[in-house]
């Protein structure tokens, strides 16, 4: 009887562990949407609202932006000068443990330059760590690496803060 008792209550442990887990995994692909859309639509709220207060972003040639009023800073200079089309978009790992995540995904599309017009291609490779606080993940750190992208396109004249 007590042995029993006791694979009944490790499967349910287990069962909410993974129901848990599913559906963290579930709210993460939903968070990276929101983001995607945020990013394209030039929603500065939103994709400021998508990192925590004290979150760091690493992008290729760029000191790092420290803070979420930071990175919204560079995201109204960013969007004020280029446009953005992501064409794929695609979560090649994720790890969820407790409240941390760790996503390597992988990204491409083009950037159109808003004073010129010319389209300028990416191909990126990112490597994100979040938080689950208060029932959603936040981004503490977001690191993105080009693979190939349009020449000089993050030596640009843009200025990153």
């Amino acid at each position: 009887m007590l042995r029993t008792l006791t694979a009944i209550l490790t499967i349910l442990a287990v069962s909410t562990v993974v129901a848990q887990s599913d559906d963290r995994s579930t709210a993460l692909k939903a968070f990276f949407a929101e983001l995607g859309a945020a990013a394209e639509a030039g929603d500065r709220e939103g994709y400021e609202g998508a990192f925590n207060s004290d979150a760091v972003m690493f992008l290729p040639h760029r000191p790092p932006l420290l803070g979420q009023e930071s990175i919204g800073d560079w995201f109204d200079i960013f969007t004020k000068q280029l446009e953005l089309q992501i064409d794929s978009y695609e979560q090649q790992q994720i790890d969820i443990i407790g409240d941390v995540a760790m996503v390597r995904s992988h990204a491409t599309g083009h950037f159109r330059n808003k004073k010129s017009g010319e389209r300028l291609p990416f191909d990126q490779k990112y490597l994100d760590v979040l938080r689950f606080e208060d029932g959603r993940w936040r981004l503490a750190y977001h690191v993105a690496s080009s693979n190939s992208s349009a020449p000089g396109l993050w030596e640009s004249d843009w200025e990153a803060h």
